[in-house]
């Protein structure tokens, strides 16, 4: 299959005129335009991107949106009125909460992702039930993913699809036993290791009392630090740890507006960038709106000096083939022979106005400040249309959403 005549980011972070060249679910080439046989797609109104990573979720949170607000996350679940409500909500997803219900949550959760050109989803989870399940639901959706494993790492059964990974321990649990248990469970195995990591002062200074350290150097001293670790948040690390996160070769998911929004937090993400770190984006809690997550985080390097006409094409890179690295997936992120055909195409004309004039091009930073399911007009996962003119191919969007709106009505009605 061909997709002709479409406006293609490629490798270098430019836009440019392309036909690309879609076989047994891997881009072939990407040529200059020209005549093609038959089965050609026209891509004359269309912008292609890799598709997007989000590199930190809690599937089933959307339940909690707004229930945060003014709270530290220390404070969660606690006896106020909105921490009972949280507390109500926990017991629910993690005892009381059929398997019908929870893949409800997730299908309405993963759907509203991909349908921004989200591909790939790296999923902490949030109830203990049905272990496999998330794995199900995103691969019944035709996503990639990664999810989470607590205290046991199992071998994914289709890790093309979605793999898994160990969660250390949260730095409140962290202490030599805890640190022994993770090297020991991930044994001599290749085996990912993902965690919350110097997100808050309470658990940064909970892991200085015990170690005199910060949460990176306790973990690059257990060995637990490397090219196969991904740290969530990382708001209070400081330029030693941005260092030894880099020499280590691990990664750093970026999450803006979680940051903000549980603790008022901007973490130094131009520090990450100058040091080397490889990062990623995510969303992480209650909020499944990622290019309201890439947004955030060109706000957050405006404010730490980076304002460059380059900083729309660094903020793409991070959203596809960042998070694509940081989960070890060289097959995907960018747009190039051999790569798998994860693409993003976005209506042109809802792009606008935007310049592709020669040198000068501002169409990097038209698809940020426009990014949304609105301009997302199909998206390829491997080579198969899972979105397409703006509808999932494989279940039917407004079913998914009646479901969760009769079951979040039901919460209501039990809270209440």
């Amino acid at each position: 299959m061909w997709l002709t005549e479409a406006t293609v980011l490629d490798v270098a972070g430019s836009f440019r005129l392309a036909d690309v060249e879609i076989s047994d679910g891997r881009v072939c080439s990407v040529a200059v335009p020209g005549r093609r046989p038959g089965g050609a797609v026209d891509g004359s109104g269309l912008v292609v991107i890799p598709g997007l990573v989000n590199g930190h979720f809690h599937g089933g949170s959307s339940l909690f949106g707004g229930l945060g607000a003014g709270m530290q996350i220390h404070d969660w679940a606690d006896h106020s009125p909105q921490g009972r409500v949280q507390a109500h909500l926990l017991g629910w997803l993690d005892a009381v909460a059929s398997r019908g219900e929870l893949e409800t949550i997730y299908r309405k959760e993963y759907l509203d992702l991909l349908g921004q050109g989200v591909t790939f989803v790296a999923d902490s989870g949030l109830s203990a039930q049905f272990p496999g399940l998330a794995e199900e639901v995103m691969t019944g959706l035709g996503l990639r993913g990664s999810v989470e494993c607590y205290g046991s790492f199992e071998i994914p059964p289709d890790p093309q699809r979605v793999g898994h990974s160990l969660h250390f321990p949260e730095e409140e649990d962290l202490d030599e036993a805890s640190l022994a248990a993770t090297v020991a469970a991930a044994g001599p195995r290749p085996v990912r290791l993902t965690g919350h990591c110097l997100e808050t002062p309470l658990r940064r200074s909970l892991v200085e009392n015990r170690f005199g350290q910060s949460t990176v150097r306790v973990l690059d001293a257990a060995g637990l630090l490397n090219s196969r670790t991904v740290l969530f948040h990382g708001c209070l690390m400081d330029q030693q740890d941005a260092a030894i996160v880099a020499a280590a070769g691990a990664s750093i998911v970026h999450c803006p507006v979680s940051n903000l929004l549980t603790g008022g937090r901007v973490a130094p993400l131009r520090l990450w960038i100058e040091s080397g770190v490889t990062v990623a984006l995510g969303t992480d809690w209650a909020d499944t709106d990622f290019w309201g997550t890439v947004r955030a985080a060109r706000g957050v390097l405006a404010a730490q000096g980076v304002r460059s006409p380059a900083t729309a094409a660094k903020l793409l890179e991070l959203a596809t083939g960042g998070g694509a690295s940081t989960y070890g997936r060289a097959d995907l992120g960018s747009i190039a022979e051999g790569k798998s055909a994860d693409l993003v195409c976005l209506d042109a004309p809802a792009l606008q106005p935007y310049l592709q004039a020669g040198e000068v091009s501002t169409l990097c930073s038209a698809v940020i400040h426009k990014g949304s399911a609105t301009v997302v007009r199909h998206v390829m996962v491997g080579g198969e249309w899972v979105v397409f003119d703006g509808a999932p191919t494989r279940v039917s969007l407004s079913e998914v959403t009646g479901c969760y709106a009769e079951l979040a009505a039901g919460l209501e009605a039990s809270i209440a």
